[in-house]
């Protein structure tokens, strides 16, 4: 099976805009802007995406055409081609494709921000668009549907994705979800926690749980883009109360509820073996969060084990190489158990699910295969030369 790519949609404006903006920024390379154009850049030419382009491949052909003629031309006079920046980036590209270091798409239908809407196609709420429409356009569609609309008019904002923005605690540190996620909130729609425990005693589970809703939750959504909240776990019993799963799930919805009022969202337990998940994470269309301790961390206020909480974006932070692998696996492991459980009958079942079993960051996943391009070396090394 191969490995997650997230989606990208990108105006080849914005192209132009970045080479721009890069070419400005070589005089100050310390501030955080020209930073963020380099992760740009960084995730552009990645095999962690595919990139979605909104011309079709005969005008992407087209463009190889000129450029090619542009060489033959430089060569017959022994002169070395001149090219533009943006015509180098898109050599560079076919170059990449070619060799499949990068996963090119071409998008007639391209999705229009300013006209965007619900579609059938389910990565449209779980990619990344990479436009050139104003800031206040891009902060409204954002809102209004959980997705990370980039442009050179906002890049700025997104600065904090190039730290990991996680803290450290000690044993009964007094602190909670909210102050520790707050700062890291960036739009999504879906989010998914794995963790054996989280469910276990139910004061715990209420408090927790409603401290990480409380962070990563928007106020509300468009209609047709419910947020979608997926919970994997053992399920263990309550030692207390020992609340069947249907029971818990209500308590869960009732507090979401209580702290979102106006949110559509779709709500799931899945119950899984103790062996298949060791790791305590949540991931939503953009963020990775690892706590090793687990997400049922805090009693009446303070953190019951000593731990590490790490908070990382791992497809716009390119410099933390582990954290796309991390994403990409736990999503393979988490289709094993989500394409295979069945619907609640009895709690005694090994595997099964309640509530709505719907989450757009596992719906939505395509693996791209491989084409096979046999490209000869000599013609590879002459792109790759220009």
């Amino acid at each position: 099976m191969e490995r997650y790519r997230k989606c990208v949609y990108c105006e080849t404006r914005f192209l132009r805009r970045y080479i721009s903006k890069l070419d400005k920024l070589q005089k100050d390379t310390t501030s955080h802007e020209y930073e963020m154009w380099e992760s740009i850049k960084s995730l552009i030419f990645s095999s962690d995406i595919k990139l979605c382009l909104d011309i079709s491949k005969e005008t992407f052909d087209g463009y190889m055409q000129r450029i090619n003629q542009k060489r033959q031309k430089a060569s017959e006079r022994k002169h070395r081609v001149r090219l533009t920046a943006f015509e180098r980036l898109l050599l560079d590209l076919n170059y990449k494709q070619a060799t499949n270091e990068v996963h090119l798409k071409f998008i007639e239908d391209f999705p229009q921000i300013k006209k965007f809407r619900v579609d059938k196609q389910l990565d449209l709420l779980n990619a990344f668009y990479f436009t050139c429409e104003d800031k206040n356009t891009c902060e409204m569609i954002s809102k209004q549907y959980g997705i990370i609309v980039l442009s050179p008019d906002n890049i700025s904002e997104l600065s904090p994705v190039l730290l990991d923005q996680g803290v450290a605690l000690r044993k009964r540190e007094i602190s909670n979800w909210q102050k520790i996620l707050h700062k890291t909130y960036f739009p999504c729609n879906s989010a998914i926690i794995v963790d054996n425990y989280v469910l276990n005693e139910t004061e715990q589970m209420i408090e927790n749980l409603k401290g990480i809703f409380d962070a990563i939750l928007p106020c509300s959504l468009n209609p047709g883009a419910p947020f979608h909240i997926s919970i994997f776990t053992a399920l263990k019993r309550d030692k207390r109360t020992d609340l069947p799963s249907q029971i818990r799930l209500e308590k869960i919805t009732e507090m979401i509820h209580e702290i979102r009022p106006e949110l559509n969202f779709k709500l799931s337990i899945l119950k899984c073996s103790s062996d298949q998940f060791h790791d305590r994470t949540i991931i939503t269309n953009n963020a990775y969060i690892g706590c090793g301790a687990g997400f049922n961390l805090f009693n009446k206020g303070k953190s019951q084990k000593t731990t590490t909480i790490n908070i990382v974006f791992p497809f716009l932070n390119q410099n933390i190489k582990w954290a796309s692998g991390a994403y990409s696996n736990l999503i393979s492991d988490l289709l094993s158990v989500y394409n295979n459980v069945t619907e609640f009958q009895r709690d005694c079942i090994p595997n099964f699910f309640i509530g709505v079993k719907v989450n757009r960051i596992l719906d939505s996943i395509k693996y791209v295969t491989k084409e096979s391009r046999i490209i000869p070396q000599s013609i590879l090394s002459s792109i790759r030369a220009t």
